[in-house]
């Protein structure tokens, strides 16, 4: 069967799919969406781990939804714009104390006094300068890199807004900005603060979601390009949308679905179609074909060129390229279904929180140690939500749901095993609550890739690095969002400026595929 009268087909719903399927129906085009699974949403979703109970599937919060998505979008009032509310971060510590890291930083070093006088009087310096970095980075999120071609004067354009970006920051902030960007976060921590809590907490941050450890380079890198994602850069900023946090790809379906996207669950692509250079469509798995002279694809690269185009229509070099992005997941994911809230500690003030057991740098890194022989980990870093404390219609009344990311988990390690690890080093800072586990869902890197097709499990379709970022993202000489086939677009998190729940990547393919179209260019 073969459907026609489709301008743009996507190939995956995640968030960044609906996002730019949506600008392009807006735009007036016809467009549909395959999404493999049941519902669309990807890792922006959500799922029943057990009657009554949802959990999100993987993102349980949400820093920042890209200001100009959320208002195409229209999704202001579902609670992605520009209403940011504050996360408060909860520092578990081995001797039952913690540390309180809220996005204050006065508040913040009032909470440090009990831990470091000295890291009390050197964090609100020290968080403003991380956070002045990561507003001279944050242009380089929304634009489109250019093409080291000086012959263009689009890129010229684009280079210079780059430097001028980090120019305007002072000679002072540059010169740090450049010196400190290649370190690992563990150099830079040890010489700026003295307390394991703080450090270890700040160390986490740098390398959840990374195939990275402490002590890796650039991971002062990756802790910028987090903060970046942050609106204005205020710590702990996010955005959650009504009904909580794995609702967001239900809303941006809702969005998509308004705008005139048709939108196909359960149907997976078999191959992007292509011939003489150009895409025609895509085959289904049930035998059927849609025929678009436009394909957008939400999968990571690999799978894209490798699995769904093929060697038969692309450059062997360019193939070999792309096979070499750098795609083991080492993150895991354990949810809880609760029959009481557990004995975590809760900010003072109250509102949205996320505690985190990493105590310090060392413990990150012995965690990293063990994965990178693809080892299982007895000590994993965890960063934990309750989704059911801020919408309480995840879970019945008096119950909860709880959401666990894991760094770090080994591609192919035991599942079970990984629950029952995590299980127990919650029940060391909440006693009581491994007998309060109604039920309990693990999974591993391979068990995410074969569940949302991301290769390897990597949750970024490729770690994000400074040799993996914006001119070089997925691979050099196709950073814009084109690829080497006229008609066929990335819009997922392999493409710059790379992961998160964000809609970035999104609203910027779905800006150069409209801005081709005006001008009458190929995708290359």
């Amino acid at each position: 069967m073969s459907e026609r009268k489709i301008d743009a087909v996507f190939v995956g719903g995640g968030h960044n799919g609906l996002v730019a399927a949506t600008r392009l129906a807006q735009s007036g085009l016809r467009v549909a969406v395959v999404e493999a699974a049941e519902h669309p949403g990807g890792g922006a979703g959500e799922y029943e781990i057990h009657a009554g109970f949802r959990a999100p599937a993987l993102a349980h919060v949400l820093p920042a939804f890209d200001r100009r998505a959320a208002r195409a979008l229209g999704a202001n009032g579902a609670g992605l714009g520009a209403g940011a509310g504050s996360m408060t971060t909860m520092a578990l510590l081995p001797d039952g104390a913690h540390l309180e890291l809220g996005p204050d930083p006065s508040r913040t070093a009032a909470a440090l006094r009990a831990h470091s006088s000295a890291d009390a009087a050197a964090w609100p310096d020290l968080h403003g300068r991380l956070h002045a970095h990561a507003t001279t980075l944050r242009p380089l999120l929304e634009a489109t890199p250019p093409r080291l071609d000086v012959t263009q004067r689009g890129n010229l354009l684009a280079l210079g807004r780059l430097g001028w970006s980090i120019r305007r920051r002072g000679r002072g902030r540059m010169r740090e900005l450049l010196r400190i960007l290649t370190m690992n976060v563990a150099d830079l921590l040890e010489d700026e603060l003295e307390s394991d809590a703080l450090r270890g907490a700040l160390a986490l941050d740098a390398v959840l979601g990374t195939d990275h450890g402490p002590r890796s380079p650039n991971t002062v890198f990756t802790l910028l390009h987090r903060l970046a994602g942050q609106p204005s850069g205020r710590n702990g900023s996010s955005h959650t949308p009504a009904g909580g946090v794995g609702r967001t790809g239900a809303v941006l379906a809702e969005a998509a679905t308004a705008a005139g996207v048709n939108i196909r669950t359960g149907t997976a692509v078999r191959r992007i179609l292509a011939e003489t250079g150009a895409v025609r469509g895509v085959e289904l798995d049930d035998g059927g074909t849609i025929e678009a002279g436009l394909v957008v694809s939400n999968a990571d690269p690999v799978t894209t060129f490798a699995e769904l185009v093929g060697p038969d229509h692309l450059d062997a070099d360019f193939l070999a390229e792309v096979r070499a992005i750098r795609t083991r997941g080492t993150t895991g994911k354990v949810t809880f279904a609760l029959e009481r809230q557990p004995a975590l500690p809760l900010p003072a003030e109250g509102g949205a929180t996320r505690w985190v057991v990493a105590p310090s740098i060392d413990y990150v890194e012995q965690a990293f140690d063990h994965v990178k022989y693809g080892e299982p980990v007895p000590e994993p870093a965890l960063e934990i939500t309750l989704p059911s404390l801020t919408d309480p219609g995840c879970a019945p009344a008096g119950q909860h749901v709880m959401s666990v990311n894991v760094a770090y988990a080994p591609y192919g390690g035991d599942a079970s095993t990984l629950g029952e690890t995590v299980t127990a080093l919650i029940e060391r800072h909440a006693p009581g609550f491994a007998d309060s586990v109604i039920a309990r869902e693990a999974w591993g890197p391979r068990e995410i890739e074969q569940r949302f097709g991301m290769r390897g499990g990597h949750w970024h379709h490729g770690d994000i690095a400074l040799d993996q970022f914006f001119l070089t993202r997925p691979v050099p000489g196709f950073q814009q969002y084109r690829t080497p086939l006229d008609g066929l677009y990335l819009c997922g998190a392999g493409a710059h400026p790379g992961g998160g729940v964000t809609g970035t990547n999104g609203i910027n393919a779905a800006r150069e595929i409209l801005r081709d179209r005006r001008h009458g260019r190929k995708a290359a």
